[in-house]
C-alpha cells in the first residue's frame, strides 16, 4: 500500500491544480473527463512503473498526459469570453454563467460561456463557444 502514496499523493496534485483552474480561469468549461480518467490510471501507472524502475514508459505516459491536456485547454478564457462580448456588443453584463453544448468530444468544451446583460434598456442574452469564441445573440 505505501508503493502507492507517492502517486496518489502525485495525482491528487494534478486533480487539485486541474480543477481549480477549470473554476477559476475557465469558468467551467473545460473538458475533464479524460483527464480525471488518466489521473486515476495515473495512481496505478507511478506504483508499477516506479517499482520496476521504468522511467521511459513513465515518461511517455507523462507526455501523453500532457498532449491531453493541451488539446483540453479552450481557447477563450471567461474572462477574454467577456471582454469579447463587451467590446462587440457594448453590452452591461449583469450575469455570467455556463450552458451545455451537444458536444461529446472529450477534448473539447461540452459548456459554452453565457452572458445575459443590458444595452440602452434592453436585456440581451449572448453565448460565446469556448472552441472558437464565436458569439451568438439568443433572441427571446
Amino acid at each position: 500500500m505505501k508503493d502507492y502514496i507517492p502517486g496518489i499523493i502525485l495525482s491528487l496534485i494534478f486533480f487539485v491544480i486541474l480543477t481549480v483552474v477549470n473554476s477559476q480561469i475557465y469558468g467551467g468549461v473545460m473538458s475533464l473527463s479524460l483527464l480525471y480518467l488518466l489521473i486515476i490510471l495515473h495512481i496505478l501507472m507511478f506504483k508499477v512503473l516506479s517499482v520496476e524502475k521504468k522511467w521511459l514508459p513513465y515518461s511517455l505516459f507523462m507526455l501523453f498526459f500532457a498532449v491531453v491536456l493541451f488539446f483540453s485547454v479552450p481557447e477563450l478564457t471567461q474572462q477574454q469570453a467577456t471582454e469579447k462580448v463587451i467590446a462587440t456588443h457594448d453590452l452591461d453584463v449583469t450575469e455570467t454563467t455556463t450552458v451545455p453544448t451537444d458536444n461529446i468530444n472529450p477534448f473539447r468544451p461540452s459548456k459554452a460561456y453565457f452572458f445575459k446583460g443590458y444595452k440602452a434598456d434592453e436585456e440581451i442574452s449572448v453565448i460565446v463557444t469556448a472552441t472558437n469564441g464565436d458569439v451568438f445573440v439568443v433572441e427571446d
